[in-house]
């Protein structure tokens, strides 16, 4: 069996719907599927990729909920007969001039044509709620790394309705890959030369260093470690009802220990990376860590952000962060969540009640 101590094992989901964002994340998981020859023998046994499309049911074929005061009658409706594989896609939108009534055959016969001969690929197609689909497929199958794209309704629609990517980033137990289209260059070949790295000390960070380190050979010929550290308000330390104004000695040293912890965990994470034939550079800037990541990787022009993002601290089966969140509605470039190992007895995956609020 493969070595557990790699953080991202086989098989991957690719969500896609034909849109030009799910086509960045094809792209983008192709060299990652290349890294698995490096595994013994016995993990050729298993599927590598599970390509994924799901078809919203028809309107008519919605399940509803029994109406408590409603009696039964004589008068009895004959159920619509089940759409074939062949039934057009439905797409919510049509976007970057694509197809709107692509059926899966086509999708996976495009799909098929830019895959590795050599690497065991499944493709299948549900009907369904998206997310929830897409979801609970991962847990079936223990996908390593969930690659859907970011459709990017933008704005307050995103805010109130939410997106499959969205839901799929706050639920899901593995990592996370979200990739979105590039309207401005839809030529440009999506790649991994350049990634930036975020960490700060949680044990989700640890997960993105090792993995950082696993996609190395997919590309990677740079990476920039970034460390955004909240602002310290020394008012906090003395609590609500004493609040005197601190002297700037005790600012001071603050500023410091906060200083020498970032470059304590930069260093770390250099450590971790050391030995790859990368080029590292570090950075360290103090403010909201997500608008932070999402400018440096707009200066830098990084290719892919990389990022541990783990149990929402407020929230049981929420796995996104108020960085995750920002940085997922608002980076410049495709996104890798990383999360920590999974334990046996926590919740994989949230009610569907819950993560069809998440759904556009």
């Amino acid at each position: 069996m493969p070595s557990t101590t790699s953080p991202l094992l086989p098989p991957l989901l690719l969500a896609t719907d034909g849109s030009t964002s799910a086509g960045t994340a094809q792209r983008l998981v192709l060299p990652v599927i290349q890294l698995f020859s490096q595994l013994p023998p016995e993990a050729d046994r298993q599927t590598w990729l599970d390509v994924l499309t799901v078809q919203p049911r028809p309107a008519g074929m919605r399940p509803r909920l029994p109406a408590l005061s409603r009696k039964p009658t004589a008068e009895t409706r004959t159920p619509e007969a089940e759409p074939e594989l062949t039934s057009p896609l439905s797409l919510p939108e049509v976007e970057n001039g694509h197809r709107a009534d692509l059926n899966p055959n086509d999708l996976f016969a495009q799909i098929k044509a830019e895959m590795p001969l050599d690497r065991k690929i499944a493709y299948q197609s549900r009907e369904g709620r998206p997310a929830t689909e897409i979801l609970n497929h991962a847990r079936t199958i223990q996908a390593g790394l969930i690659a859907v794209g970011h459709r990017g309704v933008g704005g307050s629609r995103e805010l109130l309705l939410g997106s499959v990517s969205s839901a799929i980033a706050r639920y899901a137990t593995c990592h996370v890959l979200v990739a979105r289209g590039l309207p401005e260059a839809p030529t440009l070949q999506p790649k991994w030369h350049h990634v930036l790295l975020a960490v700060n000390g949680s044990q989700a960070t640890k997960q993105a260093i090792a993995l950082t380190r696993q996609l190395i050979p997919a590309g990677i010929q740079r990476v920039t470690i970034l460390c955004a550290q909240t602002p310290l308000n020394p008012h906090y330390l003395f609590g609500p009802f004493a609040t005197p104004t601190p002297n700037w000695q005790l600012t001071q040293s603050l500023q410091q220990a906060q200083k020498e912890q970032s470059e304590q965990i930069i260093q770390k994470a250099q450590e971790k990376l050391a030995g790859a034939n990368v080029a590292i550079t570090s950075l360290i800037q103090t403010g909201e860590p997500g608008p932070i990541i999402c400018q440096i990787a707009q200066q830098q022009q990084a290719d892919v952000i990389i990022l541990g993002s783990d149990r929402h601290p407020a929230f049981r089966n929420i796995r996104l962060t108020a960085t995750g969140d920002y940085v997922l509605h608002h980076a410049p470039c495709p996104i890798l969540l990383c999360r920590t190992a999974r334990s046996e007895t926590e919740t994989n995956l949230g009610s569907e009640a819950e993560i069809s609020r998440e759904e556009a």
